[in-house]
């Protein structure tokens, strides 16, 4: 009995000190009918990511809610606070502490019944084009909501930090596909030091039929990267107080 307490402790304790074990906890990864939104919510938290390329225009940014941050109305729409971020180009720091401040823009997340909205303070570069809008609420002019399409069991999303190859096992069957640093995938599982990821392809000019649009497939652990906090609602909570002090 004291071994096994041992052992759990010291699991409790490595947790605590990778981030990238926070994505062990199952949660439930969502498909919308725009390919290019995902989200994974793990109790109270949602997180997600926007990816999409409309040459010449590029919208895409990850977000973060918790739905003890927000209200919800008469219609039973809750509207939560949303954080919104990036990552510095072309610098593969992929960490959230290594993300780019000036990329930060707060917004809301609104969900209701099998819809979900989102609407961002201020404009990601590239996201006032075709390649995505996302700057007024449901119900809004311009406002765009995206319907689920399919749900499934997930660990989490995470970021490529190296060229990284889909295998058809762990470690065996590597196949000629391939994501790059910064690629955002979703995480179905994991096994002997590899995830089964689920990557879209951002590029709307390929039909979302097609084969190359959505791969799935084994990644290596070691490419990947948690690109969120380890408590979404703690950062959310630190927000606030940022803005309520800037505006004091």
């Amino acid at each position: 009995m004291k071994n096994s307490n041992r052992i759990f402790f010291r699991f409790i304790t490595l947790c605590l000190i990778m981030p990238f074990c926070r994505m062990a906890t199952a949660g439930v990864a969502t498909t919308y009918d725009e390919l290019n939104l995902v989200t994974y919510q793990s109790g109270q938290d949602i997180v997600g990511y926007y990816r999409a390329h409309e040459p010449p225009f590029s919208c895409e940014f990850l977000f973060m809610a918790n739905q003890d941050h927000g209200v919800k109305s008469a219609d039973g729409t809750e509207a939560l606070q949303m954080k919104t971020f990036d990552f510095v180009p072309y610098k593969n720091t992929f960490s959230y502490a290594q993300r780019d401040p000036r990329a930060e823009i707060g917004g809301t997340l609104y969900l209701r019944d099998n819809e979900i909205a989102l609407k961002t303070d201020h404009p990601h570069g590239g996201c006032q084009s075709a390649a995505g809008l996302f700057n007024a609420a449901p119900g809004e002019r311009g406002g765009s909501q995206y319907s689920a399409t399919k749900r499934f069991d997930a660990v989490g999303i995470a970021v490529s930090v190296e060229k990284s190859y889909f295998y058809e096992k762990p470690g065996i069957g590597r196949r000629r596909q391939y994501i790059l640093p910064g690629d955002l995938v979703t995480l179905l599982s994991r096994r002997n030091g590899y995830s089964y990821a689920r990557y879209v392809n951002p590029d709307m000019a390929i039909d979302e039929t097609d084969s190359r649009k959505v791969v799935s497939g084994w990644l290596r652990n070691s490419d990947l990267a948690n690109p969120f906090p380890a408590s979404p609602a703690i950062e959310l909570m630190r927000s606030s107080k940022k803005e309520r002090r800037d505006n004091d």
